[in-house]
């Protein structure tokens, strides 16, 4: 099976979405490096990304974003602190699948 990427350098964040996707049988590959990951993209294939905006801002790094949608197939979430809409324009854009712009609570 393909693992899922997991871009955040919150590890409470990654512990509670590594122990959900291990029960239904996934592999969570946790990344801290917006250029390491789309190293890892190109190299290998991932089934999905998880984009922890607080970790690695939109802004700052677009085009990683950019390579990464063109070798990723599968969803990509991100993950906001808080609400900005000109992010949330910039992820249509790129066809993520959703934007959260609030902490995701697992539990």
């Amino acid at each position: 099976m393909k693992p899922l990427v997991l871009l955040s350098n919150n590890l409470s964040l990654f512990i509670e979405i590594n122990r959900h996707c291990n029960d239904q049988g996934w592999f969570i590959s946790n990344m801290t490096d917006p250029r390491k990951t789309l190293d890892l993209v190109q190299d290998e294939e991932v089934s999905g990304l998880i984009w922890d905006l607080s970790a690695a801002p939109l802004k700052q790094y677009m085009s990683e974003m950019k390579l990464i949608r063109k070798n990723i197939d599968g969803p990509i979430m991100v993950f906001a602190p808080e609400e900005n809409h000109d992010e949330r324009i910039s992820c249509y854009g790129f066809k993520h699948r959703c934007l959260y712009d609030r902490t995701l609570r697992l539990r």
